[in-house]
């Protein structure tokens, strides 16, 4: 809360205390919301796919061989598992062949060091430097459309009321597409195979899907290529099994 000019420059305590109740109505009515919906918030039931789903999906995309341990979000002991794979409890982690990595940027880098072939990140310096910013962006941005159409795959809400400010965030994603698809030539968003950049939206694509985004041609089409993934139809399945 910026101070007020008739406070001298000083914090407007009252209006900073405004600003947190308000917050924490807001967070309430979104529990109530869901109790009427007679389901849980989607950032419990599908936390783990929200969390090391782009992550899975570049290792599934890079070739490498792996297995999961899934860690329950319901599991009292989560905390204490996800402290021993990672000492920040950032997931996801990967350990490979003795290395650790968390966080999903760092894991999608470390693929490409050891899996060259599989093009993760574009060979073109100019185009790596884009896809990092686009991956980037998605990592550390778009707060209101996670927010507003947090994560279901198992759901579906068509006419799904779009706010302004999650629009604006739509509006943002569907102008990275387009540029990339255009810059690149497609299919994938920078060329002819999918890579590090489309993992980082998939959970994007699923939910347009889920609430029904409206969309042109061309980003109706890029998100079918997506679906038709046998790795994303695997996490597809894997999600829809949860209970």
């Amino acid at each position: 809360v910026w101070p007020s000019p008739a406070s001298g420059g000083k914090p407007n305590p009252s209006a900073r205390w405004l600003a947190v109740g308000v917050f924490v109505v807001a967070w309430i009515g979104q529990f109530i919301g869901h109790q009427f919906e007679g389901r849980r918030p989607s950032f419990l039931t599908d936390l783990a796919y929200l969390l090391i789903g782009p992550a899975w999906l570049m290792a599934k995309l890079s070739g490498l061989e792996f297995t999961e341990d899934i860690i329950s979000p319901d599991d009292a002991a989560m905390k204490a598992e996800i402290l021993l794979l990672s000492s920040s409890m950032l997931v996801p982690s990967l350990l490979h062949n003795g290395i650790k990595v968390w966080d999903t940027l760092a894991i999608g880098e470390y693929l490409n060091e050891i899996k060259p072939k599989a093009g993760l990140l574009p060979a073109d310096t100019k185009a790596r430097a884009h896809c990092r910013a686009v991956c980037g962006e998605m990592h550390s941005g778009f707060s209101a459309l996670r927010g507003s159409l947090p994560m279901n795959i198992q759901a579906h809400y068509p006419n799904f009321k779009v706010w302004s400010r999650a629009q604006s965030d739509i509006d943002r994603v569907v102008a990275i597409w387009k540029e990339c698809l255009v810059s690149y030539g497609g299919p994938f968003l920078f060329g002819a195979q999918p890579g590090m950049a489309d993992a980082m939206y998939a959970p994007v694509v699923t939910r347009f899907l889920t609430y029904d985004v409206p969309l042109d041609e061309v980003c109706i089409a890029y998100c079918q290529r997506m679906m038709a993934l046998p790795p994303m139809q695997e996490w597809v399945a894997a999600a829809r099994l949860e209970p």
